[in-house]
């Protein structure tokens, strides 16, 4: 769909849908490569090494909010250059109005699975507790 609207929109629109379709392409490399992790990942041989790759994960999408934040940033960044560039002003501004649409989604889906995988830690924990005390 990105593919068609860039061939029939005027101005800075086309950068907004090229922008689109290259974070789709970045999306669906990184789902990939963690479709493909994950199914060669042998399951964890006891609950301390499933808790500790549990946690591994979270601080890893804690990060990742890190990063899309930077990505909404980058968007104030590439809008105030479009302002002032003499080189291809639309260009800066499509991509500029792309990055707060995938930076936020992606900032609003790393939490979520965060706090997805901290709940689920919660109802690991007791079992955890319970395993210390045997």
């Amino acid at each position: 769909m990105n593919s068609v609207l860039y061939f029939t929109s005027d101005e800075d629109i086309p950068y907004f849908y090229e922008m689109n379709a290259l974070w789709n392409g970045v999306n669906l490399g990184i789902a990939g490569f963690g479709y493909s992790g994950s199914a060669r990942a042998a399951p964890s041989e006891d609950l301390f090494s499933a808790v500790d790759a549990q946690y591994g994960m979270e601080k890893a999408l804690l990060c990742n909010t890190g990063l899309d934040t930077a990505y909404m940033v980058t968007c104030v960044f590439l809008m105030q250059y479009a302002q002032s560039s003499a080189k291809n002003p639309a260009m800066f501004r499509g991509y500029g109005q792309s990055l707060p649409l995938h930076g936020g989604f992606l900032f609003v889906f790393d939490l979520l699975v965060c706090a997805i995988q901290g709940g689920s830690r919660n109802l690991i924990e007791p079992l955890l507790n319970e395993k210390v005390r045997q």
